[in-house]
């Protein structure tokens, strides 16, 4: 399954890229991160624990192309899935920053196929928030002392 979402944010590129670049920012505003543990070996690779509907997850992160400000591609793994994440950043005429994610899932098993057949909006909505939560933590002034 491929899909792409998309969010305006009120704050010009180099604030929201510089936010988005700094990893150890993402457990200030996600909400569903527990952790991050760094690849001792491996900078761009991360295991990363999640708590989705009471159960932790662990994943797998793997940035593969880092061209922020523009651009930042990521492979995630997680309980039978591979995801393909691109996230692009926009400045905008008007001091705006539009960010773009196309996501493709792939999966193992029976089970995960219907559902995301059956029930898309259920991933999408994850994307969803995931991008709602952060532009929160770029509107809120007082993040702006972490750049």
């Amino acid at each position: 399954m491929k899909y792409k979402t998309q969010l305006i944010i009120d704050s010009p590129l180099h604030v929201v890229t510089e936010l988005f670049a700094e990893g150890d920012n993402e457990e200030l505003w996600h909400s569903s991160m527990v952790s991050r543990q760094k690849n001792e070996f491996d900078a761009n690779k991360s295991i990363c624990l999640y708590e989705v509907n009471g159960r932790h997850v662990e994943v797998l992160v793997h940035f593969m192309n880092n061209n922020l400000p523009d651009t930042i591609d990521v492979e995630v793994y997680l309980l039978g899935m591979q995801l393909k994440i691109s996230h692009k950043f926009v400045e905008l005429d008007n001091g705006q920053t539009k960010w773009e994610i196309n996501t493709e899932y792939t999966v193992d098993g029976l089970m995960l196929k219907l559902t995301m057949l059956l029930a898309p909006k259920m991933f999408i909505s994850r994307v969803q928030l995931y991008m709602a939560e952060f532009k929160t933590f770029v509107m809120s002034d007082k993040n702006y002392s972490l750049i």
